[in-house]
């Protein structure tokens, strides 16, 4: 609602007062709902969740989750050593990423750089092997 109150402020310049303001507004409003959706969708397919890691490589409540689990842990292990580590201490021992960055004597931006691009890599090496 702010991001679309806020379009309609910055574009408040192109109403013309001679057209009907509701129509003005809604399409405006309108294009910033779209904007939102699209950047959700994205975020989605990019990431994995921090429920999806978990479920595999702690929980694995059945036998089915058992093969889930060992294929994570291969995965895991095509990562570069300080990827892996910083995934097994962010998702699976729980640190934070301020943590993990002292940890290892990094920025924290750099360490959600890195921890973003394993689970790109995790999720491509999930996705080749039939995991979706």
């Amino acid at each position: 609602v702010q991001d679309a109150l806020l379009a309609i402020h910055k574009a408040r310049h192109t109403y013309d007062p001679k057209q009907p303001f509701e129509n003005w507004m809604y399409g405006i409003a309108r294009y910033k709902l779209i904007d939102m959706i699209r950047k959700q969708t994205k975020l989605q397919e990019r990431e994995i969740s921090d429920d999806e890691v978990v479920t595999f490589f702690i929980e694995a409540p059945n036998k089915d989750h058992e093969g889930m689990r060992r294929d994570l842990t291969k995965a895991l292990a095509t990562l570069p050593s300080q990827q892996q580590e910083i995934v097994t201490k962010t998702k699976i021992d729980g640190y934070s990423y301020a943590e993990v960055a002292e940890d290892l004597g990094m920025t924290e931006t750099a360490v959600k750089v890195a921890a973003h691009r394993a689970f790109k890599r995790l999720r491509k090496w999930l996705l080749r092997y039939g995991y979706e």
